[in-house]
């Protein structure tokens, strides 16, 4: 079950994209991916997979602005939860299919170095409330996964700075 402290709720609002230019990614959405539900994010470089449960939810489309309403008005003691997105206004607004985007990100070849932006990283372990991170590395071309399990499970998702 889904429960983001206010922290978390900051770091995944970090994630969304502000890009006003690209309106697919100013939204999270709740998509199913190998028979499980996950609240998605992106801004096109990193990206989030959190765990919900709510079969109600999937398909729901939440424009980032309603998050950060809810963010402003919460306090320290709050959690953004599933029954908290079930109450958010949701849109018809499209998002990109992230099927094909995590299936080339979780298969890859074997590299030696990656470059990565450490800042995107700091988002991720903030999000997902962790001291450290292990990344599966996917090559110099395929995305870094990190897998969270127990509570807020998910994966973050960091694509590799292209190299010269």
């Amino acid at each position: 079950m889904l429960q983001l402290k206010r922290p978390q709720v900051k770091a995944m609002l970090d994630i969304i994209s502000k890009d006003n230019t690209r309106p697919a990614i100013e939204n999270a959405k709740v998509v199913k991916y190998n028979d499980k539900l996950y609240l998605t994010g992106t801004d096109g470089y990193v990206m989030f997979m959190l765990e919900v449960e709510d079969e109600s939810l999937q398909g729901r489309t939440i424009h980032r602005s309603y998050i950060e309403t809810w963010y402003k008005l919460a306090s320290g003691k709050d959690y953004l939860t599933e029954e908290v997105l079930e109450g958010m206004t949701y849109s018809d607004d499209t998002f990109p299919d992230i099927t094909t985007i995590v299936d080339r990100a979780l298969v890859g070849a074997e590299s030696d170095r990656i470059g990565f932006n450490a800042d995107y990283a700091k988002k991720i372990q903030a999000l997902f409330a962790s001291d450290g991170l292990t990344f599966k590395v996917n090559g110099i071309l395929g995305a870094m996964v990190h897998e969270q399990t127990g509570d807020n499970s998910g994966y973050g998702i960091l694509m590799p700075l292209k190299t010269k």
